[in-house]
């Protein structure tokens, strides 16, 4: 399944979890009326998550970024990560060049938090996740 196979608003978050190269998202998804597992591969960081007392979402989206977006980007995260990381060495798996897919969650208290990772990964609970 894809992230864009799913309606988001009203779904609720119910859990993050994040290890060294994989953040997971838990969702309950109010329109399959089931969990629903957004697994973010390559993971590169994380940005405002604000949950205290709001955890349904009003809008989620997943975008795809070419390095030619990436560099150009005014997003501040994505400044930081290309002045921390300007060039890819030749041993390293992972590579800016090869792009960036951002995730970005607006909660119902109307702070957005975003995943930065280089592929996403859902599937509903019980199947296996599968590329976005």
């Amino acid at each position: 399944m894809k992230f864009s196979d799913f309606f988001w608003p009203g779904s609720s978050l119910e859990q993050v979890s994040i290890r060294c190269d994989v953040a997971e998202l838990i969702i309950w998804n109010c329109n399959t009326n089931c969990k629903v597992i957004v697994q973010c591969k390559g993971f590169i960081g994380m940005t405002d998550l604000c949950i205290w007392d709001d955890q349904i979402i009003l809008q989620a989206e997943c975008r795809n970024m070419p390095w030619s977006d990436v560099i150009r980007s005014q997003d501040t995260f994505l400044q930081s990560l290309c002045k921390a990381y300007p060039y890819s060495s030749q041993w390293d798996e992972r590579r800016l060049e090869d792009g960036v897919v951002v995730l970005s969650v607006l909660l119902t208290n109307h702070i957005c938090f975003r995943l930065y990772c280089q592929r996403i990964d859902v599937a509903t609970c019980g199947e296996h996740a599968n590329s976005n």
